[in-house]
C-alpha cells in the first residue's frame, strides 16, 4: 500500500505542471475567446508582433479578424468561398500536414508598420493587399498609364511605386503617385540582416549599387548593361519588400510590371483563393483551349483521350498531369501572407543574388521564380488540388518526402487563367477577349517586338492607352486618309503558308508605300488599315512544323490563333523607325473606332481610283503628285478621305491603293521618298531556324520611284 501511495504522489508531481500549462493555453489561446485572427504558433509570430500588426490593420480601417490567415477545419479544400467576401483562411489538406511543426526564428528588425519599410502610411488597402510596381524615368509614360488604369478601377490608394532613379521618385511625388520613401540602399541597410537570414553561402550582395563593376558590359548596344541591371536591382528591392510585408505585417502583395494594364479590379477575384493557394501567378501559355481541356483532365485524372495539343503545348506545362513546358511570368504575381509564401519569397530574394545569378547577367526574378517552382520543388508531374470552381487550376507546386529534413511548407500554386490575365500574344495577336467575348482583368505587354514603341503601338491599337490628349483624336481640324488593305485570292496557297505570308505582305507593302506618299502629298495623317497575315511571328522554328498535327503550321506552337489574322504593325516593321521618321503622322488601325473619335463623329468622302463614272471623286491610276493634288483639291476640308474599293470601275479583290500612285514629278523628291520608305518598310518574318541569319526572311523593298 505504501508503495502505491509513493507511485501516486510521483505521478501527481509529473501531472501538475502539465495541468497548469493546459489551463494557461485554454484561458489565453485565441480560440478560447472566439478570436481566430491570430495563430501565432502557426506563423511563428511573437505577441508583440501581433499587437503591432493589429494596430496597423486598425489604421487601415480593417479588422484583424477578417484579414489575417487562420487555420480552417476543412481538410478537403472544397469549402464554399464567396467571391465577394473578404476571406483569408488557410485550409489544410490532411495528406499535406507535416507532423514536425516548425516556427520561424525571432525577427531581428523592429516593426512599425508601413513606414518602417519606406511605404507611405496613408494608403487604404483593399482586401489587405498592397500592389507594388516599378519604373525608371524613361518608363514614366508606361507608369502613368498603369496609374491611370489603376485609378479608374478604384485602386488609387492600394499601390506604391518602387522608383529606379531619383528623377522617377521626384516625378511621382510631384504627381501625387504613391512612391517608396526609402531607396534600396537605405532599405537594405535597415533590413538586410533580416532579409539574408539563413541565406545560402553562395549569396552575394556585392553587386547591389555596383552593377557596372560586377557585371562587365556584356551586351552594350542591345539593352544597356547598367540600365538592365538597375532593373534587376529594383526588382530585387520589390521582392525583398514583399518578403518583409508578408512575413512581418501579414500583408498580401500583388507584384505588377508597369507595362501591365489593369482593366478590372482583380482583388475580389484573388480573394477567393485565400486559404486555398499561397501564390497566384500569370503564365505565358497561349491557349485557352488547352486550359479548358484541363477540366477534362481533372475529371478523368488522366491525359488519355485528350488531344495531343494538351500534352505537348509548350508554355502550358502548369496544367494537371503535364510533365514539361512551364513558363511562369513574374510580371503578375499575387503572394498571400502564409508560411509557404514567406519561404517562397525568401528563396526568390536569395536566388536573385546567388547560384547562377552571380555569373549570369540575365538572371532576374523571372528565372528565379521558375527555378524555385519547377526545379527545386519536384513540380512534375503536375498534381492538382480540388477546388469548388472547376475552371480554376490549383496545383501542389512542391512535393517532398515526409522523411526529408528541414523541408519547407507545402506550396500551393494558383495559375491565373490566360482568358482573364492576358499576355501579349493572347490579347494583341490572337485577340482572345474579342474572339471569346471575355472581359479580362489585365493585359501584360509581352510577346512583342520593337521595344517600348512596339508596346505603345499595341496599347493604342487596343484602346488601352490613356495618355494621348484630345489633339491626338482631333476630328474637327485634323485631316486623315485611310484605305482597305485587300489582296488578290490568287496569292494564297494553303499548302505553303510561309510563302503565302511573304506574298501577301509584299502586296501590302506596295499599297502602304502609295498610302504614305499620298498622305504626304495631301498633308494628311495616315490611318493604317488592318493587315492580314498568314504566318505568326516566333523566334522558335517549330512555328513552321506540323508536329504534333494539332499544331497548325505558321502559328506559335500550341496557340489558338486562327489564320489569317490581323497582325500588329510590329509583326511587319520596326515601329521605333516609324516613330522616329514619321513623327506621329500616322494612326493605328483602330483609330476610327476609338470611343473619342466615334463620340465626336467624322465626316468622310470615298475616293476612287481610275473611275470612269461622272461625278465620282476619283484620281487616275498610277497618278503623279500633281494629278492627285489637282483631283482632290476640292476635298481639302473633308476630315477623312477613304480610298474606295473599285479600280477603274471594276469590283476586283485588289486594293485600290496599290494602283493609286505612280511617282512625284520632281526627281529629287522621288529619291528622297525612296530613301524614306526603304527605312520605314524594311521588314522581315522570323524564323525557320535558331540561326537568325538563316532563319529570318526579309521582305523585298518596294519598287523605287522615278529613274533608277
Amino acid at each position: 500500500m505504501r508503495r502505491m501511495q509513493i507511485y501516486s504522489a510521483f505521478i501527481l508531481l509529473l501531472l501538475v505542471p502539465l495541468l497548469v500549462k493546459t489551463y494557461v493555453v485554454l484561458v489565453h489561446h485565441p480560440s478560447a475567446t472566439g478570436d481566430r485572427s491570430t495563430s501565432n504558433e502557426v506563423h511563428g509570430e511573437s505577441a508583440s508582433r501581433e499587437h503591432l500588426r493589429r494596430a496597423f490593420l486598425a489604421r487601415q480601417g480593417t479588422t484583424a479578424g477578417r484579414q489575417a490567415p487562420t487555420q480552417a477545419p476543412n481538410p478537403t479544400m472544397q469549402s464554399s468561398v464567396s467571391s465577394t467576401t473578404e476571406v483569408d483562411e488557410e485550409i489544410t489538406l490532411d495528406r499535406l500536414i507535416d507532423p514536425r511543426k516548425t516556427t520561424e526564428p525571432p525577427r531581428s528588425t523592429a516593426e512599425k508598420g508601413f513606414k518602417d519599410f519606406g511605404v507611405p502610411d496613408d494608403l487604404k488597402l483593399s482586401h489587405n493587399t498592397l500592389i507594388i510596381t516599378f519604373a525608371n524615368y524613361d518608363w514614366m509614360h508606361f507608369l502613368r498609364n498603369w496609374v491611370s488604369h489603376a485609378n479608374q478601377i478604384g485602386l488609387e490608394k492600394s499601390f506604391v511605386v518602387a522608383p529606379m532613379d531619383e528623377q522617377t521618385r521626384k516625378a511621382c511625388a510631384a504627381e501625387n503617385i504613391p512612391v517608396l520613401q526609402k531607396d534600396m540602399k537605405q532599405f537594405m541597410h535597415e533590413h538586410g540582416s533580416e532579409i539574408f537570414r539563413n541565406a545560402p553561402k553562395d549569396v552575394s550582395t556585392s553587386f547591389l549599387g555596383q552593377l557596372q563593376i560586377d557585371y562587365p558590359d556584356m551586351h552594350a548596344g542591345i539593352i544597356g548593361n547598367v540600365m538592365y541591371h538597375r532593373v534587376i536591382e529594383t526588382k530585387f528591392h520589390v521582392w525583398a519588400l514583399a518578403l518583409m510585408l508578408v512575413s512581418h505585417l501579414q500583408i498580401n502583395v500583388l507584384v505588377s510590371d508597369s507595362d501591365v494594364v489593369w482593366l478590372r479590379d482583380p482583388l475580389p477575384y484573388l480573394a477567393r483563393f485565400h486559404g486555398v493557394a499561397d501564390v497566384s501567378i500569370s503564365t505565358d501559355c497561349v491557349s485557352a483551349e488547352v486550359e479548358r481541356l484541363a477540366y477534362d483532365v481533372r475529371k478523368s485524372r488522366s491525359t488519355f483521350n485528350i488531344s495531343s495539343k494538351y500534352n505537348y503545348a509548350p508554355r502550358c506545362g502548369h496544367l494537371p498531369m503535364r510533365i514539361s513546358g512551364t513558363a511562369f511570368n513574374a510580371g503578375v504575381a499575387y503572394v498571400r501572407a502564409t508560411p509557404a509564401s514567406t519561404h517562397f519569397l525568401r528563396d526568390v530574394v536569395h536566388g536573385m543574388l546567388g547560384g547562377p545569378g552571380r555569373k549570369d547577367p540575365y538572371w532576374d526574378d523571372q528565372y528565379v521564380v521558375n527555378e524555385y517552382i519547377v526545379q527545386r520543388g519536384r513540380f512534375f508531374p503536375v498534381e492538382f488540388l480540388e477546388f469548388e470552381d472547376k475552371k480554376e487550376n490549383i496545383v501542389l507546386a512542391h512535393k517532398f518526402n515526409m522523411d526529408e529534413k528541414n523541408k519547407p511548407p507545402p506550396f500551393r500554386l494558383h495559375t491565373l487563367p490566360i482568358t482573364l490575365f492576358n499576355n501579349g500574344h493572347t490579347f494583341f495577336v490572337d485577340q482572345m477577349p474579342k474572339r471569346l467575348g471575355i472581359d479580362p482583368y489585365a493585359v501584360h505587354a509581352t510577346w512583342q517586338m520593337s521595344g517600348n514603341d512596339g508596346k505603345l503601338s499595341r496599347f493604342r491599337r487596343a484602346h488601352v492607352w490613356n495618355l494621348d490628349n484630345d489633339n491626338y483624336y482631333d476630328t474637327m481640324s485634323g485631316r486623315y486618309l485611310t484605305y482597305e488593305a485587300r489582296y488578290p485570292a490568287k496569292l494564297v496557297d494553303d499548302s505553303d503558308l510561309v510563302n503565302t505570308h511573304m506574298r501577301v505582305v509584299q502586296y501590302h507593302i506596295h499599297g502602304l508605300r502609295n498610302a504614305i506618299a499620298i498622305a504626304q502629298i495631301l498633308r494628311r495623317t495616315l490611318v493604317l488599315p488592318e493587315f492580314h497575315c498568314y504566318c505568326d511571328r516566333d523566334e522558335h522554328p517549330d512555328i513552321v512544323k506540323n508536329d504534333p498535327p494539332t499544331f497548325r503550321k505558321c502559328t506559335t506552337p500550341g496557340s489558338d490563333l486562327v489564320l489569317p489574322y490581323e497582325c500588329p504593325l510590329d509583326h511587319l516593321f520596326d515601329v521605333s523607325v516609324w516613330e522616329h521618321n514619321l513623327h506621329g503622322q500616322y494612326r493605328e488601325s483602330t483609330f476610327l473606332k476609338h470611343p473619342k473619335v466615334v463620340a465626336r463623329g467624322m465626316a468622310e468622302t470615298n475616293i476612287y481610283v481610275g473611275s470612269t463614272v461622272d461625278g465620282v471623286p476619283s484620281i487616275p491610276i498610277n497618278a503623279t503628285d500633281a494629278e492627285i493634288s489637282r483631283s482632290l483639291a476640292s476635298f481639302s476640308d473633308v476630315p477623312l478621305l477613304r480610298f474606295g474599293l473599285d479600280v477603274g470601275g471594276d469590283t476586283s479583290d485588289e486594293s485600290a491603293m496599290n494602283w493609286a500612285f505612280g511617282s512625284f514629278v520632281n526627281e529629287d523628291q522621288n529619291q528622297r521618298f525612296n530613301k524614306l520608305v526603304s527605312i520605314l518598310l524594311e521588314g522581315s518574318w522570323c524564323c525557320t531556324s535558331f540561326d537568325k541569319s538563316v532563319g529570318t526572311w526579309h521582305f523585298d523593298p518596294p519598287e523605287a520611284l522615278g529613274r533608277h
